[in-house]
């Protein structure tokens, strides 16, 4: 059965496709226990967000619970980890820095970005619990994640490998997002668009989204 959140007094649901009450409208009573009775004939009791089916068989339990049950460690290909950025030993000595020396850590790893402005402080726990990061800093992800690539040999290499569902493929570099970005920006300007103006981009699966 489908999850719902029901407002008032009732609520009316339709069941999905598939379900034991698909082809069904159920009226739901704003109770903690609802009796249903499914186009099958099996009895649905719901309690509490949870749903049983009184008739369900001793195999369909037992399944349902080993399925909820996942113990399998899936480990990565051994090709995957002699590439990876990080190894296990790394990761485990990663850890234990963060843990040590919870600034010293941040602070390395944000020097590894760019910035406008650095910041002043790495931690403010002033007003804790609502601690302030970076204070004074400015960045922007725009610059990181692209801006600066465009200045470095990464300019023409490929950014973004696209796949749509129906098969269609397209790559994008660096400076192809870069010019984008630009167009974009322009077009907005001149509608416009001022700093601190919020805008909500509305698009369908294209690289162009990304």
């Amino acid at each position: 059965m489908r999850s719902i959140l029901a407002l008032g007094v009732q609520a009316i649901m339709r069941p999905p496709r598939g379900s034991p009450l698909h082809g069904t409208l159920i009226r739901l009573h704003m109770s903690r226990e609802w009796d249903l009775e499914s186009s099958t004939g099996k009895k649905v009791i719901t309690r509490g967000g949870r749903d049983m089916v009184e008739n369900e068989s001793k195999s369909e339990r037992e399944t349902t619970e080993a399925l909820m049950q996942e113990e399998r460690l899936f480990r990565p290909l051994p090709e995957l980890v002699v590439n990876a950025n990080i190894n296990p030993l790394q990761y485990e000595e990663a850890v234990k820095k963060g843990t040590e020396d919870l600034e010293g850590f941040w602070e390395e790893a944000a020097n590894e970005l760019d910035w406008f402005r650095k910041w002043d402080k790495v931690l403010d726990r002033s007003e804790a619990p609502f601690y302030k990061w970076f204070v004074n800093g400015k960045t922007n992800i725009a610059l990181n994640a692209l801006d600066r690539h465009v200045k470095t040999h990464r300019k023409n290499k490929v950014a973004v490998i696209f796949e749509s569902e129906e098969g269609v493929r397209a790559r994008m570099t660096y400076y192809d997002l870069y010019r984008y970005t630009n167009m974009l920006a322009n077009a907005l300007t001149a509608l416009g668009v001022t700093k601190g103006d919020r805008v909500t981009l509305y698009l369908p699966n294209i690289p162009h989204t990304a």
